[in-house]
Parts: structure tokens; sequence; C-alpha cells
């Protein structure tokens, strides 16, 4: 989930590279809204933001995200969400993670072709087993008509995330020529989601998504743009 991603922009006092943290703009809505006692569960590959892309390798890393989902009613659906990078594993260095938890408030509509739903989100960053952080998002989505086979939704919401740190003066912090003292440890974003699903039939289906998340980090002072999509498989039931 962006989670949503739900954008955190969080600083441990650990290695260079875990001194940013990864979090899953993506929102991955149903091809339809769910039903009154249906379940969904959805998997795949997704790129993942870099909440500090100076520290790591860039702006994105290749990761991977699962989501269960369950509709309360025919206009609430709760669902979880949780991301990882691998890709540090294997130089021993912790599993970068998250967790996200989501709800879907469809909006009473006169045309059942385009749908509306808030999507309040709120999210924990994880290093290892050691919680880092949080963050929230508020994101307006959309199904769109259908197109064939495909049903394209998108959406756009505002994110921010937030951490207690203590600054420090020396070691790598040194060179951002930062004095020790307080400081804004927090962040906040924008992100938009372009995406659709196919309905495969006996309750599979396919996903794909491209998410746009532009981040400000009030720590460093930067802004930047990153393009993540993801794609992976869904199984309603």
């Amino acid at each position: 989930m962006r989670v949503l991603l739900c954008l955190l922009l969080l600083f441990p006092p650990m290695c260079a590279r875990s001194q940013s943290f990864v979090y899953a703009p993506s929102i991955t809505l149903p091809a339809r809204p769910m039903e009154t006692g249906e379940t969904e569960v959805r998997g795949g590959g997704a790129m993942l933001a870099e909440t500090r892309p100076r520290w790591a390798k860039g702006i994105a890393t290749a990761g991977g995200e699962i989501s269960i989902r369950h509709a309360l009613g025919n206009r609430l659906t709760l669902g979880i969400k949780g991301w990882a990078d691998p890709d540090g594993l294997s130089a021993g260095e912790p599993l970068r993670s998250g967790i996200c938890a989501d709800a879907l408030v469809t909006l009473p509509a006169s045309d059942s072709n385009r749908q509306m739903a808030l999507m309040p989100r709120a999210a924990i960053i994880l290093d290892g087993n050691r919680l880092q952080g949080w963050g929230t998002e508020v994101a307006l989505a959309i199904w769109l008509p259908h197109f064939g086979p495909l049903a394209p939704y998108c959406g756009l919401g505002l994110m921010a995330g937030f951490r207690t740190v203590t600054r420090e003066g020396s070691g790598p912090l040194a060179a951002f020529n930062i004095s020790p003292g307080p400081y804004p440890s927090w962040g906040y974003g924008v992100g938009c989601n372009l995406g659709g699903s196919v309905e495969l039939g006996a309750g599979a289906g396919l996903y794909l998504e491209l998410a746009a998340a532009v981040q400000t980090n009030l720590y460093s002072g930067e802004t930047r743009l990153a393009i993540l999509p993801a794609a992976g498989i869904a199984w309603r039931f």
C-alpha cells in the first residue's frame, strides 16, 4: 500500500545505507469495489521509494509487496499491506521493510462506472526487527470505466512521516555541515497512482500500477520525484 505510504522520512543512527528506509506508495485497488464478506489477497514485485536517496543507491530499489483486504460491508473494506527490500541481506544488512493498515471507504455515486473512495492509511517502518518510525496518508481513489477486460483506476494523496532523532554533528552526518541541535525530523509528499486490474475468472486476477511520489525531506531540504511500477497477481474469495 503507498503506504502507502505513506511517506516516511526517517533517520536512524546506523550504517549509511540504513540511513534511508523504503516505502511502497502503490494503492493496488481491487478490480471493483468489494462486497460484504469478500476477501482479496495480492502480491508481487514493486519498486520501493527511498526516504533518503542521498544515503542509498538511488531514488528507488526493487522489492516485493503483499496485501490482504476484507470487506466489512459494501462501502467499507479494511486491509493490511507489507513490503520489503531484500537487497542488503546478502551483505549482512538488516531487512528494510514496512507494514501499512488502510481502509477503503466507497463514496455514494450516481455513476457506477466512476466510483470513488477515500483511502486513509497508517504505516510503520522497520529496520530488521527495530521499529524506526511511522507515516500516514489520505488519498482519493477512483475506479474508472472498464476498457475491455481492464479495470483501470487512479488515485491522489497527501502523505507525511515522522521520527524523533538526536542530531549529531560528526560522523556520516558531517557531510551535510550540520551542527548539533534540534531539527525537523519529518517529511511530507504527494503521491499519484495510475493502474489497472484484470479478472481472469475463478477469483484470480492480475494487476499493474505506476505510482509517482514527490517527497520533501526536511532534514536535508531535498525534494525528489520517484516513479515506481508494481505488478503482481490477485486472488479474491
